[in-house]
């Protein structure tokens, strides 16, 4: 293991006050509920959009709903991403 990944300052240890870690976990709870929420329906949209376009003679519109699927499902990606970067990195200093 690389000595800066266990504390990058020797004898020192980070904390954060219980009242605001409190505040900044329901915070980004709902922070990410409602971005989870607004993508769906983004998604659902953009899905709509695609069909009627296909079925149409309006080209724009499939066209515009393939747009919103692939800016949807890239931004759900990066949404989830910092996540899972913070879980594996946590678990691995944990497990050393």
């Amino acid at each position: 293991m690389h000595p800066t990944q266990a504390n990058p300052i020797p004898d020192y240890e980070v904390t954060v006050p219980s009242e605001v870690e409190g505040l900044f976990s329901t915070a980004l709870g709902w922070a990410v509920g409602i971005g989870i929420t607004v993508l769906v329906l983004a998604l659902i949209v953009g899905i709509i959009m695609f069909a009627v376009g296909s079925l149409n003679t309006r080209p724009d519109m499939a066209a515009n709903g393939k747009k919103t699927i692939g800016v949807t499902i890239l931004a759900a990606a990066l949404l989830g991403l910092p996540s899972v970067i913070i879980f594996t990195v946590f678990s691995e200093m944990s497990a050393s």
